[in-house]
């Protein structure tokens, strides 16, 4: 299996405020992979796209709180989408180079 390097994060990271409706917000920067922790208590549903890409609380990758998830982006990928149904809650959205 190949070495994978880690994740170079680049700063600043952006804070996206979640609500109960789906909401959308921009990348502080491009790169090809994304680190998105959920610092708030609430369970937050989460994909990338667009400024039209909208979130599902039912099809898209849950962040519980206290928790981060990483992967990899397209550079198409500006954005991500983001709702929580269970109520507000607050992710970090940082941007970077690797996996």
């Amino acid at each position: 299996m190949a070495r994978q390097d880690p994740i170079q994060l680049d700063t600043p990271a952006v804070t996206a405020n979640v609500t109960t409706s789906s909401g959308v917000t921009a990348f502080a920067q491009t790169g090809s992979s994304i680190v998105i922790t959920n610092m708030g208590t609430n369970p937050a549903f989460c994909t990338v796209g667009t400024a039209t890409t909208t979130a599902s609380a039912t099809t898209n990758i849950c962040i519980l709180p206290n928790t981060q998830a990483s992967f990899k982006i397209k550079n198409s990928q500006t954005h991500i989408a983001h709702i929580s149904p269970g109520g507000n809650t607050t992710l970090n959205v940082a941007v970077g180079t690797g996996v």
